[in-house]
């Protein structure tokens, strides 16, 4: 036999022979085989041993007719001979499966653990689309918030780039985050990166993009071996902290495009038959010769490393079959096995329609623990199946569609104790995430105007430039633009918007100062900021009929998929040649609810809420009928395919802001008073403090409190040992209650815009209440014909009494009432928060409910008969002479006290809090 055969036979023997065999057959000699036997069967020798020998009889003289004997003594020799040897580096070294780009190491953590961060489909289409989309501060965002050891792009991450020039401008700025912190980062290609179709043509090809990534410092993305399908198949090692031998694995796959032509789906083989769903054959999807490459490479790093099984992830673009059959699966009861489905399947999972096998061969491998793919955009899933956990990763790119809920990146972490473990970032969840950069901030000097706004497009100036002027307000002490609008040619300010769908998506906001100085236009109206073409958002007026001295603002927002249909007003009328400080919030509240909300000087004046998935999401503006003109928001006029607007407005701007966010009440209140510079009274109405000398309103510039006694009522201050503080006894009486009552006629109007409470009390009984004629007790109540109360109402139940919060909005039909069913005699603290659009309730710290959508504005309670509005403390505020109340309450209280502005539930819990710290 020649040596060169005998090695192979000797190698294929180390691959198969175990410590449990007695005797290995190590090949044969003139017919005769050679065996190696473990003659007292204590496993002494193993599989590798049989590679040693390679060595041994590698220069065995077969010519000889020397006796072939190999004892265990040679065997120990050889041993100490090979000692640290790795039969298997020379392979290793060989294929490069150790070297990354750039000389870059890969090592855990200290404490071996190791962390991947992946940010799925960026997908923008330039580099200034990235930074204003917002997608180069979500990227950033997530970094800084994750501190990755490794970046992974989860392919289609650029989508018409289609130079090598404009690719690598692109890259500059996608990567400058992960660069500038010098943490080495990769990729794999989706299948928009390299389409050669429209609706974004990319001309240059994977290779001609590989080179592009490859100049970057610390990209070690690899093409991969030539001769497999794709480009970009790799293993990245990551080697142990002090050491050189392998901690963790992580392979990148390339998942290809589409298939051209598109075949027959007849004629489609599909091997995943376990459930059935309809895989798009748009798809291409991975090779046999790609899965064959991961299991024999896989194989030979762990004989590398020693023979132990490597933990290791595995990335690429297009999802596995198996993961709808393992989320099939998890959601009709776990029959196969898959379980631990955490995330959303917000769309089909565009699998292709053949299946090579892949997912089979990391089960048989068992070292791939976590699967990571992107490509539908609105999934975030994972689950386990089969020792295997398969997960997407949401969009992080906003330029594209997304759920905006779920922007983020994928984590994959590699634990001190080699668990492989994974998990969803959100960028929602991340507290200095900053996404307020305005879109524009229109600043006015004499010099001009520009857009002040970082990283944002300047504003262009087009039209009938000669009659736009700069001039100074005196009124306003500031520089104004004075626009004198025409319908053809009008003067405007354009700013370019084609990458602003996905950033106002999920909800924008304007701010805008402005005057109408006349309404003999002769259009149906004019535009003061608007980007409207069958779709987008615009503020416009319109005439008030025949009359001159008032117009009609009309705030407009598209939405849904029809087009004229789809328009959402809000409508305000407003008087000609008067400043106004107007703010408008288009809000995607939840996944089936959107609103918006339109205040004039800080007051909310309009709003609707828009109920349903699909029927109500903002529509993009569609220049695109008439080619040539770019989409543009236009600031004087109005922006409809004309390519510096029609409509122009005639008046006079000051301020103008756009802010890829929503707007709340508090911030149109602030911005409002800001821009006016009126300096908010914050101060509390009610601060409530009880000693056992006195019971005072404590709050600063505020009406003193008036004490009532009345008939056969009293009330009395008592130490509390439970509380550990002092607090009112009430004895109340239904006629002639005992009250606290504070004069409210200087804050009458200032709840409009919303406010809180805070009461801790007990009701210790329902004495007078008969559920006719004494319907409820009151404990804190501003009630009539309109306002708030916080009342006490008979139970059904022995020893139980509902608590009713109570606010007024719209007509007499328009309280909003909740009952909360409590125990007698036990302390309780309430909060009650209005926030014009919805009120919340806490109870201890914790909300208990509240009413949403409240489309109704506030209504002022009105007192009859003379007397003057008060808030009542132990009773009911009715319009009775004495202004003492009725309905006296029958309990105590420990604390109250309101508020101008509502709360959140932080600082709910935090009153809670301190309300009970003794």
């Amino acid at each position: 036999m020649k040596k060169n055969s005998l090695l192979k036979l000797l190698l294929i023997s180390a691959m198969i022979l175990s410590i449990a065999i007695g005797c290995f057959v190590i090949g044969a000699v003139a017919g005769e085989e050679i065996q190696l036997c473990d003659a007292d069967g204590n496993g002494e020798i193993t599989a590798a041993d049989v590679v040693y020998l390679r060595q041994y009889f590698a220069n065995f003289d077969y010519s000889s007719n020397e006796e072939k004997q190999f004892s265990l003594a040679d065997l120990a020799t050889l041993r100490q001979h090979f000692a640290g040897y790795n039969f298997y580096e020379p392979a290793v070294k060989e294929q490069g499966l150790l070297e990354l780009n750039n000389g870059i190491v890969l090592r855990t953590r200290e404490d071996g653990s190791f962390k991947v961060l992946i940010l799925s489909d960026v997908q923008c289409y330039s580099a200034a689309a990235i930074k204003n989309s917002g997608t180069l501060d979500a990227i950033e965002a997530m970094v800084e918030a994750e501190d990755p050891d490794l970046v992974l792009f989860l392919g289609d991450n650029s989508w018409s780039c289609n130079t090598a020039a404009l690719l690598r401008e692109y890259l500059t700025v996608m990567v400058k985050p992960i660069e500038d912190r010098q943490i080495p980062w990769a990729h794999i290609y989706g299948n928009h990166d390299s389409e050669n179709n429209q609706p974004h043509y990319t001309a240059i090809s994977k290779e001609e993009q590989q080179a592009v990534y490859e100049e970057f410092a610390y990209c070690i993305s690899k093409s991969g071996p030539e001769e497999l399908t794709g480009v970009g198949n790799y293993v990245l090692p990551v080697l142990e902290y002090d050491s050189d031998k392998i901690a963790f694995n992580v392979w990148g796959l390339d998942s290809l495009m589409y298939n051209y032509p598109r075949p027959n789906k007849s004629e489609i083989i599909n091997k995943g038959t376990a459930l059935q769903n309809s895989f798009p054959y748009d798809y291409e999807g991975l090779k046999e010769d790609q899965v064959e490459w991961y299991e024999e490479t896989s194989k030979l790093l762990e004989r590398y490393n020693g023979g132990e099984k490597i933990p290791a992830m595995m990335y690429f673009h297009i999802p596995l079959q198996e993961s709808y059959y393992a989320w099939a699966d998890a959601v009709s009861g776990g029959a196969l096995g898959a379980t631990n489905l955490v995330g959303q399947k917000a769309e089909n999972i565009s699998a292709p329609a053949y299946n090579s096998g892949l997912f089979d061969a990391i089960v048989r491998r068992g070292d791939v623990k976590v699967v990571a793919n992107g490509h539908d955009h609105v999934n975030d899933f994972s689950v386990d199946y089969k020792g295997v956990t398969l997960s997407y990763s949401g969009s992080i790119g906003l330029q594209e569609y997304g759920d905006y809920d779920i922007i983020g990146a994928r984590v994959v972490e590699l634990s001190s104790e080699g668990e492989v473990s994974t998990y969803m970032s959100y960028l929602n969840d991340i507290p200095e995430y900053n996404n307020y950069n305005p879109i524009i901030n229109m600043e006015i000097t004499e010099n001009g105007v520009t857009n002040a706004a970082n990283d944002r497009y300047e504003l262009n100036h087009k039209g009938n430039t000669a009659e736009n002027t700069i001039v100074y307000d005196e009124e306003l002490q500031r520089y104004v633009v004075n626009f004198a609008g025409s319908a053809s040619n009008p003067g405007v300010f354009n700013y370019p918007a084609a990458d602003l769908t996905p950033i106002l998506y999920d909800g924008f906001s304007y701010e805008i100062v402005f005057k109408v100085d006349n309404v003999n236009f002769s259009n149906k109206y004019v535009g003061i900021l608007d980007l409207e073409e069958e779709g987008g958002f615009g503020l416009n007026i319109y005439k008030n009929g025949t009359d001159t001295n008032t117009y009609l603002l009309y705030a407009e927002v598209s939405t849904g998929p029809l087009k004229t249909s789809g328009w959402q007003s809000d409508v305000v009328t407003l008087e000609v040649g008067k400043w106004y400080h107007v703010v408008y919030s288009y809000n995607w509240v939840s996944k089936t609810e959107r609103t918006t909300a339109l205040y004039v000087d800080g007051v909310k004046v309009a709003g609707v809420s828009l109920s349903g998935m699909n029927s109500k999401l903002y529509r993009e503006p569609n220049f695109a009928t008439n080619p040539g003109v770019e989409d543009f928001i236009c600031i004087g006029g109005c922006a409809q395919h004309k390519t510096n607007g029609i409509n122009g407005f005639p008046g006079s701007i000051a301020l103008c802001n756009l802010l890829p966010t929503p707007t709340d009440a508090d911030t149109a209140t602030a911005l409002s008073n800001e821009f006016w510079g009126i300096e908010e009274d914050k101060t509390p109405i009610l601060d409530l403090q009880i000693t056992e000398n006195s019971v005072i309103n404590a709050a600063e510039g505020r009406p003193s409190l008036n004490s009532h006694d009345q008939a056969n009522s009293s009330k009395v201050v008592e130490y509390d040992a439970e509380l550990g503080k002092n607090v009112i006894v009430f004895n109340g009486n239904n006629n002639t209650p005992s009250t606290y009552t504070l004069p409210s006629s200087d804050v009458n109007g200032l709840f409009e815009d919303g406010f809180a409470y805070e009461v801790m009390f007990k009701v210790t009984s329902l004495d007078g209440i008969d559920g006719t004629n004494v319907k409820y007790h009151g404990i804190l109540n501003y009630e009539e014909a309109g306002g708030w109360g916080l009342d006490v109402h008979k139970s059904d139940n022995a020893g139980k009494f509902k608590l009713e919060v109570e606010t007024s909005a719209g007509k007499s039909s328009g309280w909003k009432a909740e009952f909360y069913e409590l125990d007698l005699n036990t302390w309780y603290h309430c909060v009650v928060v209005y926030n014009v659009t919805s009120t919340d309730v806490y109870i201890n710290g914790v909300r208990v409910g509240g009413t949403a959508n409240i489309t109704e504005p506030y209504r002022v309670p009105t007192f009859t008969g003379g007397v003057s509005p008060y808030i009542c403390i132990g009773g009911c505020a009715q319009s009775v002479a004495s202004g003492a109340g009725v309905n006296g309450f029958h309990g105590a209280i420990a604390d109250a006290n309101i508020y101008l502005d509502p709360m959140t539930a932080e600082e709910a819990l935090a009153l809670y809090n301190a309300a009970t710290a003794k």
